[in-house]
């Protein structure tokens, strides 16, 4: 939450008004059942109050909260203004991040909430049951184990890799695991716990080979999908938007579009069921498509009119319609108008019709001797 200018704090100030507006469209997409909460860096080593610095991080400075699901869509984000700039609760820091950045997913419809040791509690997933239906699973420190008595670390590593050892709280309804790989590795979870016990590859280094290890079903859960954030990340470092500014809430706004850029691409994917199609030609078909933008008729012939011509922004000068927009699959219906060539450009005929695309805003035959309005669609 960003405080307000009113009770003293400003440091967001000057791009509220764009992050609420942000947030706002985030929440709006349909969310899938796994969902990740994890840290994002927005780099910038300039002067600014409420920097962060991780050295684990490929990009040390700055700290966004982040929740995305499993194919890299995020869903809501958190600036981290700095200490003192939002109440912390009893609960915690790290859990009152998860509850704000969960507070706008539906209901007990059984979605699944995956994080680090930096959030994962016994009360926090306790919570995130009973009162949001949301069953969770994290990565948990030894040290806040909340009296759950495991195995010791010495007697797990002489029954060797693979070894586990559990408990489940009644209370709560929580199991705790314990798993030994090459170190001991602590994790909570509301729906699942060691059972059904399946083998990974491992890297032996006495042997130097890869070896078979048991590894309990939380293990692989939390392995497989607690990599959203990180991939969302990945894909906005390959083609970051690098422009220098000393000004920090300039590369919050670039941070933004390269967000939005990206989510709009999994949006693509995952509704026209186009698995290939890399984000640099994304970008690249985005960037055709502005300037290509112009006037959505031929220029005629005589007078020009007194009044302004309109600018259409889905098509070109030529008035054909940018490819993104051609092929995407989604919302071409057929409309009629007056009576003009057909725009197809392998139309047998060269015919005259009064349809048009209601999206592509071109002629197109549709009858009985030929079908130019789908084929203009297909590739």
């Amino acid at each position: 939450m960003i405080p307000k200018r009113e009770v003293g704090h400003d440091k967001l100030f000057k791009i509220r008004r764009l992050y609420d507006a942000f947030r706002e469209n985030l929440k709006k997409i349909d969310p899938e059942e796994i969902q990740s909460i994890d840290e994002q860096m927005i780099p910038f080593k300039g002067r600014i109050g409420f920097r962060q610095y991780l050295k684990d991080k490929p990009h040390s400075w700055g700290v966004v909260f982040t929740r995305a699901g499993i194919s890299g869509i995020v869903y809501d984000i958190e600036i981290y203004t700095g200490k003192g700039a939002v109440e912390i609760s009893e609960l915690g820091q790290g859990t009152d991040v998860v509850l704000r950045l969960v507070e706008n997913l539906p209901r007990f419809m059984n979605f699944k909430l995956f994080f680090d040791n930096f959030y994962t509690g016994i009360d926090l997933i306790h919570k995130l049951r009973v009162e949001y239906g949301i069953e969770s699973c994290g990565a948990k420190r030894s040290n806040r184990m909340r009296g759950a008595v495991l195995d010791t670390d010495v007697n797990m590593k002489k029954k060797g890799r693979g070894s586990v050892d559990f408990r489940f709280e009644r209370h709560s309804e929580v199991s705790v695991v314990k798993w030994y790989d090459n170190k001991p590795v602590h994790l909570a979870s509301s729906y699942c716990a060691v059972t059904p016990i399946d083998k990974c590859q491992r890297w032996d280094g006495t042997t130097r080979k890869y070896v078979e290890v048991d590894r309990p079903r939380i293990v692989r859960d939390y392995n497989k999908s607690m990599g959203g954030v990180d991939l969302a990340d990945m894909f906005l470092e390959l083609y970051r938007t690098d422009i220098r500014s000393k000004k920090w809430y300039m590369r919050i706004v670039y941070y933004f579009f390269d967000m939005a850029v990206n989510n709009a691409r999994l949006i693509h994917r995952r509704q026209c069921n186009v698995q290939h199609m890399s984000l640099l030609y994304f970008k690249m078909d985005i960037a055709r498509g502005l300037v290509l933008t112009g006037v959505s008729q031929s220029p005629r012939v005589g007078r020009p009119f007194l009044s302004v011509t309109k600018r259409n922004t889905t098509t070109s000068r030529d008035g054909m319609p940018s490819e993104s927009l051609r092929f995407d699959q989604t919302s071409h219906f057929p409309d009629t108008t007056e009576k003009g060539r057909c725009r197809y450009e392998k139309c047998v005929r060269g015919g005259t019709s009064r349809i048009m695309c209601s999206k592509c805003k071109v002629r197109l035959c549709l009858n009985s001797d030929r079908n130019c309005f789908t084929n203009f669609h297909l590739k």
